[in-house]
């Protein structure tokens, strides 16, 4: 309708997947690069999540459409298929067999149409969009698929993408095992301001003869307010906004225009809730016509008035707080169940507390972060054997050092959410010993975004980690660290922040003072899962991911950082070029890390690690950190 008026060859903001309007935001490229990084190596399972609107779909038509040759892809966009036809669709988009109907042949066929290809140095990968409708059955097929392997590596690589759910559920127990073999995750993110107005001009710029309309900067304001980011909504106000110029003859997209487009599409929202407002009137008035006459015709009938139940008892505040609280599932990092050592006192190996007792917060805990360890460990005496429950002993403490029964012992009476509270409130304080932290203590919600949240608001980043080695690629990375426990018989992990690390003994943070409790290394990793937070600092603000070819700001501050750091052989451009790549190699090999070039969190730690001028706290003490093969 306004193309010809704006010069427009198509309509900028149509609400189609098209690859050639990708605009690469932050968020986008790293997900891009991401993905890139995965097919390279070969990883198994890529999960990329992020908001209904963010532009998933279309990164995913525009990694396809960069495949090399020598890469098949089965890229299945309608997720809601039981498992056998999730399998004939995987066929079919590889072109092979899909007639049989039971899954052995189906699968026979597929594998042997993997290690052909295999065979002939060529690699396949099957992506699923809007996977968050994958039932569990065909979850649990695609896990199936990922044995296909040879020795040395996965015939199959499959990448998940969907919304925030799909990685509540890769995270839940049930699906422990797929979610163990997600390699990469990685979220797609809303656009900044600075990142609508580029995405606005972007598209514009894209689908013009000539310079586009210009918008003012209240429309960006507006717009950006209005949409918070959000791609699909971008281009449902600023089509809106380019329809109601067009309308008044303007050329110019000014602020007026632009709220009152807004203001009319908040009015179809607005609309049918009174639309809905009203039909659910018209329901309580017919219903309190007609429910006085049935009871009245009841008790014509029965001879007797009809029992009508009290209301005020089934919305007694008693009532409505016995119900048991609901709570997310921790996302992200690999997760593995711990079963308790054969050695464990029999005692210890009863039946644990149930969910509500172990993970709602005790109301001791609940009102103030600094409570006393007595608490926690009222339970526990000398001899770490579980006591009575009741009032805690006020002369009770936890011991300096715990042995394995009074670790056990401990672990198996510590409050889910207390751990999780106390455990970021101490690593917080060691980053800001000089700094008063306050922790929002009863926030629901999965425990790695608190974490996250938390540190955000200290300017730190957290980085998940799972490994099935021992402390050594933790030890490397010499960082404040919270370590998860999995408890056979307990629903929710538990949470320890090591304060720091010898070559003996674990040392973690016991209580809200920040009182610390240690235990043998070998008694700790007993019991410890293998998935672990690191909380970071991006001193230099190096956020992108950096990997060859890439250009910009991010080159430039890397450079500068080599530079400082000793590495004259560096040449200052703002290109990621040959020479940087491989001198970045050797920093990775040199730090037991990954050997592939790309500047990711942990390479980027390495570096401030190099370096005297950053401030930081030392996991390791009285020992040199070992090395182990990380990414």
């Amino acid at each position: 309708m306004y193309n010809k008026f704006f010069g427009f060859k198509e309509k900028p903001f149509k609400l189609v997947p098209n690859p050639e309007y990708l605009f690469l935001s932050k968020s986008h490229e790293e997900t891009l690069a991401h993905l890139t990084y995965a097919i390279s190596q070969g990883d198994g399972f890529v999960e990329v999540t992020g908001e209904v609107g963010t532009g998933k779909t279309t990164l995913c038509r525009v990694f396809l459409e960069n495949l090399d040759k020598s890469i098949h892809a089965a890229y299945i966009f309608n997720p809601k298929l039981d498992a056998l036809q999730l399998l004939k669709a995987i066929n079919d988009e590889f072109g092979i067999d899909s007639e049989p109907d039971n899954t052995k042949d189906l699968i026979d066929r597929l594998n042997a149409f993997l290690i052909e290809k295999k065979g002939a140095g060529q690699k396949a990968l099957v992506l699923i969009d809007e996977a968050q409708n994958l039932s569990l059955e065909v979850l649990e097929q695609l896990r199936l698929l990922s044995n296909l392997e040879t020795t040395q590596e996965k015939l199959l690589q499959i990448i998940l993408v969907g919304q925030p759910e799909l990685r509540d559920m890769l995270a839940s127990h049930q699906l422990r095992q797929l979610g163990q073999r997600i390699t990469i995750n990685s979220q797609l993110s809303p656009l900044t301001y600075v990142e609508t107005k580029d995405y606005i001009r972007h598209r514009i710029t894209l689908a013009s003869h000539r310079a586009g309309p210009p918008f003012a900067k209240a429309s960006y304001n507006a717009i950006y307010e209005y949409s918070q980011g959000i791609p699909r909504l971008i281009n449902i106000a600023c089509d809106r906004a380019l329809l109601n110029a067009f309308s008044r003859n303007s050329f110019n997209i000014s602020g007026s225009i632009t709220k009152e487009a807004l203001r009319e599409l908040r009015g179809k929202k607005t609309g049918l809730l009174s639309g809905l407002f009203q039909r659910a009137a018209g329901v309580v008035i017919i219903s309190a016509i007609f429910i006085p006459v049935i009871l009245l015709l009841l008790f014509i009938a029965n001879g007797e008035a009809p029992k009508i139940p009290d209301i005020s008892k089934l919305l007694s505040p008693e009532r409505v707080t016995q119900a048991e609280p609901q709570r997310d599932i921790p996302v992200e990092g690999q997760i593995v169940e711990l079963s308790a050592p054969s050695e464990m006192p029999v005692a210890l190996q009863a039946e644990a507390p149930g969910a509500l007792q172990e993970n709602s917060l005790p109301e001791s805990h609940a009102a103030e972060s600094g409570n006393n360890i007595e608490t926690l460990t009222a339970h526990i005496n000398n001899s770490g054997s579980p006591l009575a429950t009741g009032t805690p002993n006020a002369e009770q403490k936890v011991p300096n050092s715990m042995d394995k029964q009074k670790f056990g012992a401990y672990l198996q009476k510590l409050n889910s959410r207390f751990s999780r509270n106390i455990s970021i409130e101490g690593i917080l304080k060691l980053w800001l010993p000089t700094t008063e932290i306050k922790i929002n203590q009863d926030k629901i919600i999965a425990d790695q975004l608190f974490f996250e949240e938390e540190a955000k608001l200290y300017d730190l980043e957290l980085k998940s980690i799972a490994t099935e080695s021992d402390l050594a690629f933790i030890e490397t990375q010499n960082l404040p660290v919270i370590f998860t426990f999995y408890l056979t018989g307990h629903t929710w992990p538990k949470y320890l922040a090591a304060a720091y690390i010898d070559t003996e003994k674990v040392y973690f943070f016991a209580d809200a003072q920040s009182q610390t409790v240690s235990v043998d290394r070998d008694i700790f990793l007993q019991y410890w899962s293998g998935e672990a937070y690191i909380v970071w600092k991006n001193f230099k603000n190096l956020n992108w991911v950096i990997s060859q070819g890439s250009r910009g700001q991010d080159v430039l501050t890397l450079k500068k950082l080599l530079l400082r750091l000793g590495y004259s052989s560096v040449i200052i451009t703002d290109s990621y070029d040959n020479d940087t790549v491989q001198l970045i190699k050797d920093i990775q090999a040199k730090h037991s890390l990954h050997v592939d070039g790309i500047v990711g969190t942990f390479t980027k730690i390495a570096l401030y690690n190099e370096s005297s001028e950053f401030i930081k706290p030392s996991l390791v003490r009285f020992a040199e950190a070992k090395t182990e093969n990380g990414s």
